[in-house]
């Protein structure tokens, strides 16, 4: 259909190249005058032919007429009237390219800010459920206005531009749903020093505070400003942008490994650091993250070894977060870390916690040797068994005769059905872990070893 389009277009073209303009023009007035809706003839580029001194009005008043029933009742928005929408402003937003390249501007400038704006009044009318397909368009319709806006535009229309942006955006008749591609990114990039780009941004976060739009809309817009902030390194907006909370803790991580992985790093330290300053030592753990995986990518082994340091000494730092954490690390580059080992083994006190932390690290770098001697000295029966999977195949005498000593003195110290249901619970736990004939050769053991207790001979397993 796209392909069918750009050949009518073409045609038409060079059929009207014929046609005096004057005659053109003519022509197209005679036929407005008896037809008031021009959505069966938007492909014969006949809508900007018609005289007008104000470009804006003309293509406002189509528009205002082509989407009023949907306006007013966006529940008659459906797929079907989506896709009739989207051709016709899709083909608009061709036009207003092809204007372009006749350096008809004031057209094309007039098609561009009335799509903007009748788009954002159809998102936000059918928010929160706008179909994606017009949230979608605004990123097209945006790099198409970026490219007419780099090109060499009087600078009366450019003022015009930039002062009407402006006055959409801080009135909210528009926003920003793409983080990159938007309204407001438009403004910043024509801004001609870095106080301007502040002020902006200082101006829409007071609008957004004062006249918050639809949760989903306010949503997108905090994080294209976050992104903005960011692109621009702007610290002090990034900051007072993570002191209001515009955005969850989980999306600001996220949103880090966004700009790691699209080899932004400067955007990703800068959003790193200033959520550490925000959120404090609690969260550290989790916005180091990036930063590790970051200093591992450029190879910096010192960066790397200090900020995996800072992970693992973290107070706040779990083993399940550190767990997902290290399976993102390329097994080849264990040997950065293999030197820090012996720091945490040498440890004198260990919380249950901390223990955990510890020796995932361990057995992520395959020392059992230290993980089985660490938690032996410094953790409980409960912690061997959960580590059981990383020490099995190398450990199990030293395994069987840990659990082996532990039960033959839980035992003697205690006895009745209790004793029992206590060894039966570990027994079944350490079957959980996987080492199935670990605890069947302990069970064994045990009845043979108190064969004299009847309550503890007659169990079956």
């Amino acid at each position: 259909m796209a392909s069918k389009k750009r050949n009518l277009r073409g045609h038409t073209a060079k059929i009207l190249s014929q046609v005096k303009e004057e005659d053109l023009r003519y022509a197209v007035l005679q036929y407005a005058r008896t037809h008031k809706d021009f959505k069966d003839f938007l492909h014969l580029h006949f809508l900007h032919l018609l005289p007008d001194e104000n470009p804006r009005k003309k293509y406002a008043h189509f528009l205002s007429g082509f989407l009023r029933k949907y306006l007013d009742r966006p529940d008659k928005i459906t797929n079907r009237s989506t896709k009739q929408i989207l051709n016709a402003l899709e083909e608009l937003r061709q036009q207003a390219r092809d204007l372009i390249s006749t350096r008809n501007y004031l057209e094309s400038y007039a098609i561009f800010i009335n799509l903007l704006l009748y788009n954002s009044l159809l998102i936000e009318r059918t928010a929160p459920n706008a179909p994606v397909e017009l949230t979608d368009f605004q990123e097209v319709l945006i790099s198409s206005f970026a490219d007419m806006l780099e090109l060499e535009l009087p600078r009366p229309l450019l003022n015009e531009i930039e002062i009407e942006l402006k006055s959409m955006l801080l009135t909210g008749s528009i926003f920003p749903l793409h983080p990159t591609l938007n309204p407001l990114a438009l403004l910043l990039m024509r801004a001609d020093s870095s106080s301007r780009r502040k002020a902006l941004l200082n101006e829409y976060i007071n609008y957004l505070e004062n006249h918050p739009p639809e949760p989903g809309i306010l949503r997108a817009s905090w994080a294209a400003m976050l992104h903005q902030s960011l692109l621009y390194k702007n610290k002090a907006t990034t900051l007072l942008l993570l002191e209001g909370e515009v955005l969850k803790g989980k999306e600001i991580y996220k949103l880090a490994f966004e700009f790691l992985n699209g080899g932004k790093t400067d955007e990703m330290d800068l959003l790193v650091d200033s959520a550490l300053k925000h959120y404090g030592p609690k969260l550290e753990h989790y916005f180091l993250e990036p930063k590790l995986i970051s200093h591992i990518k450029a190879d910096d082994d010192k960066s790397a070894m200090s900020t995996m340091q800072r992970i693992l000494k973290s107070p706040y730092s779990d083993h399940i977060s550190l767990k997902k954490l290290l399976r993102n690390i390329d097994p080849a580059e264990k040997k950065i870390f293999t030197g820090m080992a012996e720091d945490f083994v040498n440890q004198k006190n260990f919380s249950t916690n901390r223990l955990k932390v510890i020796a995932v690290f361990l057995s992520w770098l395959e020392k059992e040797d230290d993980l089985f001697e660490m938690i032996k000295e410094h953790g409980d029966v409960w912690s061997m068994i959960e580590f059981n999977s990383y020490l099995g195949d190398r450990k199990k005498n030293e395994l069987f005769d840990y659990y082996r000593e532990y039960l033959i003195q839980y035992l003697d110290n205690h006895i009745g059905r209790m004793s029992v249901e206590h060894t039966r619970k570990l027994l079944s736990h350490i079957r959980g872990s996987g080492m199935y004939r670990l605890a069947d050769k302990l069970e064994d053991e045990m009845k043979s070893e108190f064969s004299h207790r009847k309550s503890f001979a007659r169990r079956g397993r």
